[in-house]
Parts: structure tokens; C-alpha cells; sequence
């Protein structure tokens, strides 16, 4: 999947991706069937986007492929309206020939929500 592909696959489902130099960023805006039971953005739908945001991070060309080995998440926030933009931002640390490691936090009106790290094996077109 090239860069235009992966960014449109994720746009369709209303996640806008960016990325520069080994830094990525996804946002969205909080809609009612990403909260949990007691009314709060699920952890589970913010695991994914900052699963989603730290391998495009990785993916610093169409020929590399992260696939997500370890990701670990502190939850430090609880988001509870729709309607708010939250924000993934993702920092490559080190991109080798076969792992990849990133730094990610994710924002809510300015307030960060969850904290964590990605490792990543790197899958590359022959």
C-alpha cells in the first residue's frame, strides 16, 4: 500500500494522518460510538489511533511496512464530550532494518489523555 493509499484508507473513517521527518500526527473528532458505557472515549478506540499514528510514523517510505509487535499505554485522562478534536502525536526514536521504536502521546483540547510506546517489526519490499 503506498503513502496515498494508507492516508486515504484512514481518511475515509475520518482520521487525518500527517507526517514529517519521523514524526506522524492523526487526528479526529470524538463522536458518540467511540465512548465507552460510562461516557467516556473508549481506551480501546485510542489504542488504535495511536497504534495507527506510530506506524505511519515508521513508514518512512512506500517500501517499508511496520506490523505492530509491543505497544504500551498509560491512560492518564478520560475524554467525555463529542464533538472535542483529539490529537495522536507519534516521535520515531529508532528506525532499524527490522524494528522500529516510537514515543506517543495523544491530546485532547490541549490536555494529553494517554501516553505510550511502539515497537514495530519492519517488513521491506524486496
Amino acid at each position: 500500500m503506498n503513502d496515498s493509499e494508507f492516508t486515504e484508507y484512514y481518511r475515509k473513517r475520518g482520521i487525518i494522518l500527517k507526517r514529517e521527518q519521523g514524526q506522524a500526527t492523526a487526528t479526529q473528532v470524538v463522536e458518540d460510538d467511540h465512548l465507552n458505557t460510562m461516557g467516556s472515549l473508549h481506551g480501546g478506540f485510542i489504542t488504535s489511533l495511536m497504534d495507527t499514528c506510530g506506524c505511519y510514523a515508521l513508514k518512512t517510505s512506500d517500501d517499508i511496512h511496520p506490523v505492530t509487535l509491543n505497544i504500551q499505554i498509560s491512560f492518564v485522562n478520560p475524554v467525555k464530550a463529542t464533538g472535542q478534536s483529539i490529537e495522536t502525536r507519534a516521535k520515531v526514536i529508532k528506525l532499524g532494518s527490522s524494528l522500529g521504536h516510537c514515543q506517543i502521546e495523544t491530546y485532547s483540547e490541549g490536555k494529553i489523555i494517554a501516553i505510550g510506546n511502539l515497537q514495530a517489526f519492519i517488513i521491506r519490499d524486496n
